[in-house]
């Protein structure tokens, strides 16, 4: 009877593994090594994060019968991308659109580096101003702009965000993952998927992280207060899907949504309580009704940055100036 109950539990086990596609060697530990190892070694990159955030505010007044609702939504959504290219060229695109107060503004900023003999044809858009401009630079911060990236994709913070009494370099220290039983394709890609929730307790069990995130050192007691009563309310739930074949990252999504902001209200409703002379009383009551940061990621698979004719004639016009300068 024994040997037939572990004949059964091994072809359960068997038949597990078939099912999920999964070895029985791989682990979240395992998979984010890989995942690092094998973004380190792409010969190119382009990381596009998505931005969906919507805070929503609403405030009553109450004085004697009287109650004055307000609600306001403030919010930012768009895109944020970073090409870091083959030949070492490099962009930089952000088109952002923020809500406040009941306006919007559209925000749009570029950024392209292109190799030119020993330096880098610099060209930059800002829609402030709503013309591009170009300059040529000596040397450029491409290199180590994409091995930061590459880093913060296999959670590994830069050396100078650490002091000497703390040691961040590693992520995955402090969040816990859990690998899903099967694959799900994402982007058209079989991946891993690797989930985590970041509550208060990861702060409230990390002094050593809040201090170095914050700079605890050098806040006084009510900041401090101020930021362990933030943190409490903290939700992040975090999934992160890396490609089964290849272990590259495909796919990060952040949801902040589900934090409470409880807290945040009623210290706004004591400041003004301390503040104000009104027998009015007010009361406050923030929301978000949206907070996702999507990002997705594309490697190997970028030759060169595609520079705007926009910003190429601008060159050319740099260019014409200064030799008829010369001349």
């Amino acid at each position: 009877m024994k040997k037939r109950m572990l004949a059964l539990s091994s072809i359960l086990g068997m038949s597990f593994m078939l099912l999920t596609g999964f070895d029985s060697s791989v682990t979240p530990e395992t998979i984010l090594e890989n995942a690092s190892a094998a973004i380190s070694n792409a010969s190119s990159l382009d990381f596009n994060m998505g931005l969906d955030f919507l805070l929503n505010m609403e405030m009553l007044t109450r004085s004697g019968e009287d109650t004055i609702p307000l609600n306001v939504g403030m919010g930012i959504s768009g895109n944020i991308e970073f090409q870091a290219a083959q030949d070492q060229s490099f962009a930089t695109l952000m088109n952002l659109s923020m809500i406040s107060m009941g306006t919007s503004e559209q925000l749009s900023n570029s950024i392209y580096l292109v190799p030119n003999e020993d330096g880098y044809d610099s060209y930059t858009y800002d829609s402030n101003i709503g013309t591009w401009s170009y300059q040529f630079e000596e040397s450029s911060d491409t290199q180590e702009t994409l091995d930061q990236l590459k880093g913060l994709l296999s959670g590994d913070l830069p050396d100078d965000f650490s002091d000497s009494s703390s040691d961040l370099s590693d992520l995955s220290s402090y969040v816990e993952f859990t690998l899903s039983d099967q694959p799900v394709t994402v982007n058209g890609v079989s991946c891993y998927e690797l989930t985590s929730t970041i509550d208060g307790s990861l702060f409230s069990e990390n002094q050593q992280l809040i201090d170095t995130l914050f700079s605890m050192q050098d806040m006084d007691e009510t900041s401090m207060l101020l930021v362990y009563y933030m943190l409490d309310g903290i939700n992040i739930d975090i999934s992160y899907y890396v490609a089964v074949d290849t272990n590259l990252p495909v796919q990060v999504l952040v949801d902040f949504s589900e934090t409470d902001l409880s807290i945040l209200s009623q210290l706004i409703e004591l400041s003004m309580s301390l503040e104000s002379d009104s027998s009015a009383e007010t009361s406050f009551d923030f929301s978000l009704d949206s907070a996702l940061i999507t990002i997705n990621i594309d490697t190997d698979n970028l030759p060169t940055v595609t520079v705007p004719q926009e910003a190429l004639n601008v060159k050319e016009q740099s260019t014409s100036s200064e030799s008829d300068a010369l001349n």
